[in-house]
């Protein structure tokens, strides 16, 4: 059977909590998520019960995407200014997010003209950051 590979995001400290208890079960996390997404498939549900989290509701976890994005502009910008030009690969490589979060990041940039089109030049200073 083919395999491919896929990319989840999470939470550092979730990725080691989860690894560490991949290891005392005796496998690794790909195992775990195969399992899980087998378990899925044949019962044609998630395999738990899910609840809501009093402490998450749809304005803290806008909030908390709102104030992500915020992070992530701020830093796309100083790397723009840092090298006077900004590309989505370059975006991707320091900032270690994936195409499409990188180029929402330079169309955003662009709209806000901070930078212009192709090429992506710089259009402020450092001054005007």
């Amino acid at each position: 059977m083919a395999q491919v590979l896929i990319n989840i995001r999470m939470d550092e400290n979730l990725k080691k909590t989860m690894e560490q208890t991949c290891q005392l079960l005796g496998m690794n996390i790909t195992t775990a998520f195969t399992i899980f997404a087998k378990k899925m498939c044949r019962e044609q549900r998630i395999p738990f019960d899910v609840s809501i989290d009093p402490a998450y509701n749809c304005e803290t976890l806008i909030d908390e995407e709102v104030n992500e994005s915020d992070k992530m502009l701020n830093a796309a910008v100083e790397l723009a200014v840092e090298h006077g030009s900004i590309s989505t690969s370059l975006i991707q490589r320091r900032l270690k997010i994936g195409y499409g979060k990188a180029q929402q990041l330079v169309e955003t940039m662009e709209s806000m003209g901070i930078i212009g089109p192709k090429p992506r030049n710089l259009l402020i200073t450092k001054e005007g950051v």
